[in-house]
């Protein structure tokens, strides 16, 4: 399990910051100010194509050398505006938003449980973040790792065609699943 490694691997842990490795490169997450846990935001676990194969399944994530720094919060997949004031103010809707958020105890243990909380909103709305994953770990025993999915007509589409073959945003979660 990549995710598992992801935690088992932390290279730099100071106080304020931790640096795990990966198999796509370094990757930078914070300590929560209020909370005894880190949070790694937006990672990529996949490429969500453009162009005509906007709507087939998801492409590698990208790799890098230098440490990604997981920190920026709200990066939503395109979808109608969510009711009320559920949606946060800073959302950054991107079409590239194929990103998981991994939150993990400050803890020396290894080889710890890893839940993945697939979000709901009938496949039309939702972001991963809805989740708030840091209130779920009072204990220190797992990782929660959050994820967006192409939603809508970007996820969904299916004409049976090679362009638009269906299920992109299901292929999306079974590539999340790949990468932890």
């Amino acid at each position: 399990w990549t995710c598992v490694v992801f935690v088992c691997a932390a290279v730099l842990a100071d106080d304020e910051w931790r640096e795990v490795r990966t198999a796509q490169g370094p990757v930078r997450g914070r300590k929560h100010p209020t909370e005894d846990i880190y949070t790694f935001y937006n990672i990529p676990y996949a490429t969500a194509p453009t162009g005509q194969d906007k709507f087939k399944a998801p492409l590698p994530p990208p790799v890098w050398l230098e440490p990604f720094d997981a920190i920026d919060e709200h990066v939503i997949c395109p979808q109608p505006m969510f009711p009320g004031d559920l949606m946060p103010k800073n959302v950054v809707t991107k079409e590239n938003c194929l990103i998981a958020n991994v939150f993990m105890p400050n803890t020396k243990e290894k080889n710890l449980s890893v839940v993945v909380y697939v979000h709901g909103g009938a496949f039309i709305m939702g972001w991963g973040e809805m989740f708030k994953a840091r209130q779920f770990m009072k204990t220190k025993d797992f990782i929660v790792v959050t994820f967006n999915y192409r939603l809508g007509i970007h996820g969904f589409l299916c004409l049976g065609t090679e362009d638009a073959p269906g299920n992109a945003g299901m292929k999306d979660q079974v590539a999340l699943l790949r990468w932890v």
